[in-house]
């Protein structure tokens, strides 16, 4: 935990992953599609998330697997197994 006093508890993003039990790669991927931003970056850019940010991710999560409308617009779907093409080399 980043910080000094518990008003300004800040998290890395390794941090809050360990915390939550979800990934470092799904918390970046939150990010991007705009589900879950940091709420402040540090002047290296490193992403520091606040208990807010906890509550929300949080909330993401329960939402999913509740299956509500706005879950499915907004998380990562689960991805779809691909069709095999073949090779023209093989």
């Amino acid at each position: 935990m980043i910080g000094k006093d518990a008003a300004e508890r800040r998290w890395s993003i390794g941090e809050l992953a360990q915390a939550s039990g979800v990934s470092v790669r799904a918390l970046r991927h939150y990010d991007g599609i705009g589900l879950l931003r940091a709420s402040g970056r540090t002047a290296s850019g490193h992403r520091r998330y606040t208990e807010q940010d906890l509550r929300r991710l949080y909330r993401v999560l329960t939402s999913g697997l509740w299956g509500s409308r706005w879950s499915r617009s907004r998380a990562p779907s689960t991805p779809r197994p691909r069709t095999w093409r073949g090779c023209a080399a093989c």
